[in-house]
């Protein structure tokens, strides 16, 4: 730096630092921008537009604008003059290899020691337009999901009791395939409420399926306890899980990965739905989660609607069996009573006929067996009911 007695040297070393510092700045924001003159020419990039393009600052100083963002030039014009602070236009950025970038400029135009220059800043969309197709994924399968549930429950509801087992086979495997599941299984509570054993599962083709009744008292006791006192459980690695006997029980059925839930109604657990990565190993969201305990409430109430109807039809049975008992019960006393209460008369003036009920008499008063023999119509009911008399 010079000085002259008036201080000029000082005034001017003063402003180059002010330049230093504000082209340190320009270079350091987070966000790509690029200055052009009104004709497009690149006159100045910094370092986040090079990463983002892949050009080189070299490569770019004296281009047109267009070499970065194809369609830029129509937005630089005497409209940018009279439009400061742009509110954003969408376009894509062209990188050195072809590829395009979805991008959103600003244009600010500018003057520089009587220069009219536009200053465009360029702000990457990659990564919201992912996240905005995350959101538009998670909440279409939100929805299919919901739909799927729906569906199944209103099934369930118009169902026999016949047809719940092989309805919950199918819910089990539509959920399975829906969530992108390896294994889904139905544990229920066994009669004498010691035990869960599972008797209905789905599992993916090419995953091991598990032999037939499996009991949670034997394979699963610490999955079985924390079930009974309605507590899920929840592991992402079978190392999680605290109990030796349980861990082995997973490694036997293949199982890396599981979310177990009780299934619970007015507090009582009628048993426990599973589902399990069997391919690799799994974590668990929030959102997965709430879907589990969404079906496993779905089946909790199928599962005690299906013990009411059977219930309930066992109850009526008995009824039915009691008024068909009843109903011959009282045919018979009926026809008893009326023999005591309203005997026959029995009128006879022939000799055969007086033998008859002499012998009648000489026998009713006894308890030895008594055969009535003769032909049909000869009378053996009539005095079948004088000798009870």
């Amino acid at each position: 730096m010079t000085t002259d007695s008036n201080g000029g040297g000082a005034v001017t070393g003063i402003g180059q630092q002010l330049r230093d510092l504000l082209r340190a700045s320009f270079d350091a924001l987070p966000i790509s921008v690029l200055m052009a003159d009104r004709d497009g020419a690149i006159v100045a990039v910094n370092r986040s537009l090079e990463r983002l393009v892949a050009y080189a600052r070299a490569e770019l100083i004296g281009q047109s604008l267009e070499v970065v963002v194809p369609t830029a030039l129509g937005v630089i014009g005497p409209a940018a003059a009279a439009a400061p602070g742009d509110a954003g236009r969408d376009m894509y950025a062209r990188r050195k290899d072809g590829a395009e970038v979805p991008v959103v400029i600003h244009v600010t135009p500018i003057v520089v020691e009587a220069r009219s220059l536009v200053i465009v800043s360029i702000l990457d969309l990659t990564e919201r337009r992912h996240a905005e197709t995350r959101l538009r994924h998670a909440f279409e399968e939100r929805i299919t999901f919901e739909r799927l549930v729906g569906d199944l429950a209103a099934h369930f509801v118009n169902l026999r009791p016949e047809e719940v087992h092989r309805t919950i086979d199918d819910a089990l495997a539509r959920i399975g395939r829906e969530l992108g599941l390896d294994r889904s299984t139905l544990f229920q509570l066994v009669e004498d409420g010691g035990d869960f054993v599972h008797t209905h599962q789905w599992t993916r083709p090419g995953c091991m399926v598990p032999p037939a009744r499996v009991s949670a008292l034997e394979r699963f006791p610490w999955h079985l306890s924390k079930v009974r006192r309605g507590e899920p459980v929840i592991f992402a690695d079978v190392d999680e899980v605290p109990e030796a006997i349980d861990r082995d029980g997973l490694r036997w059925l293949g199982t890396r990965s599981g979310v177990t839930l009780p299934l619970v109604i007015k507090g009582r657990t009628w048993g426990a739905l599973t589902f399990a990565a069997v391919s690799e190993p799994r974590t668990w969201n929030a959102e997965i989660i709430n879907r589990f305990q969404l079906v496993a409430l779905m089946f909790a109430n199928v599962l005690a609607r299906k013990e009411h109807d059977e219930s309930l039809r066992r109850a009526l049975a008995g009824h039915a069996d009691q008024h068909t008992r009843l109903r011959d019960e009282n045919a018979y006393l009926r026809d008893e009573i009326g023999s005591f209460v309203d005997p026959p008369v029995i009128v006879a003036n022939s000799a055969a006929t007086r033998r008859v009920l002499d012998q009648v008499r000489h026998v009713a008063g006894g308890d030895d067996p008594v055969l009535l023999v003769g032909e049909t119509g000869s009378g053996k009911s009539l005095m079948a009911a004088h000798l009870h008399q």
